[in-house]
């Protein structure tokens, strides 16, 4: 399992390097029409996470946010803040969530990783919890000149050590609408 991961970071690793400089000339000349900023409103689940356990989120939460992102040719840095509430307790509260994601982009595909610093209210452990990364694969399909609609899937880690329990059950999904400016 180890080699696969190792592989496929590495396969990944090497697209984004390859397509990112082929691709800036062809999007910098799209996009000069179309705003380099973007809002995105979108949505998320979280699942049953095998390998990072302690984690503030539980199975079943959704989590709603709001992301301000700055494009380039070959992709985007997303900065945003994330809001879940506990719909299956009443007795638990809820976390905020900022995060930072450099995503690399070509035509409808993206993928990237990110940082998340989650901040619990209401609860027995309120203040900030653990940082975690994120690597996100998604796809981006415009609905007109200005919107599109996004669709990610995420795959949360504590520690670069632990990719190498990475299991595709534990991938979670993002759906998002995304306004260009």
């Amino acid at each position: 399992m180890k080699t696969l991961l190792t592989l496929s970071t590495l396969a990944t690793t090497a697209l984004l390097v390859s397509v990112a400089p082929a691709t800036a000339a062809r999007r910098s000349a799209s996009r000069a029409s179309s705003g380099r900023h973007t809002l995105t409103a979108y949505g998320r689940y979280y699942g049953d996470h095998s390998a990072y356990t302690n984690r503030p989120f539980q199975k079943d939460d959704i989590g709603v946010g709001l992301s301000y992102e700055y494009r380039e040719a070959a992709g985007f840095w997303q900065i945003g803040l994330e809001f879940c509430s506990r719909p299956g307790t009443r007795t638990e509260g809820y976390t905020l969530t900022p995060f930072i994601n450099l995503c690399f982009q070509d035509r409808w595909l993206f993928a990237g990783l990110g940082i998340r610093k989650p901040y619990l209210l209401d609860t027995d452990d309120d203040g900030w919890s653990d940082l975690y990364y994120n690597w996100l694969l998604g796809l981006e399909v415009p609905l007109g000149s200005r919107l599109s609609l996004n669709v990610t899937g995420i795959y949360d880690f504590y520690k670069w050590q632990e990719l190498d329990e990475f299991k595709f059950r534990d991938v979670e999904a993002s759906a998002g609408l995304t306004y260009r400016f």
